[in-house]
């Protein structure tokens, strides 16, 4: 299934990296060489980060989340893990805020609440 990827919102999880908790635009991304991909912050800054997705990978610096159900209202994941939901779970188990901060910082990048 292919998937745009204003569709997706991703977290940067690598606690050592500047952005470590910030949540992310994807703006572009070449899966089928690099696996790098631009993402852009609520600031409109943007940085270059692989996707971790290539086989040898060790550096998975972000987790990729889908936005939205598909175009004909399925789910694309069925326990919801990929969605949304995973990323308040995830979010809330880094410790990185609560759920008022992570709704503001969705806010201020997307224009819309979770």
């Amino acid at each position: 299934m292919n998937t745009n990827i204003r569709d997706m919102v991703v977290l940067i999880v690598d606690p050592v990296h500047n952005e470590y908790g910030q949540l992310g635009q994807i703006t572009w991304h070449d899966w089928r060489e690099s696996g790098d991909m631009g993402i852009r912050f609520s600031d409109e800054d943007e940085i270059v980060l692989p996707d971790g997705n290539l086989e040898g990978d060790k550096w998975r610096p972000i987790k990729s989340f889908y936005r939205h159900d598909d175009e004909t209202g399925r789910v694309f994941d069925s326990n919801r893990k990929a969605g949304l939901k995973g990323l308040k779970e995830l979010y809330l188990s880094l410790n990185l805020g609560g759920l008022e901060e992570l709704q503001e910082k969705y806010f201020e990048l997307f224009g819309e609440y979770i």
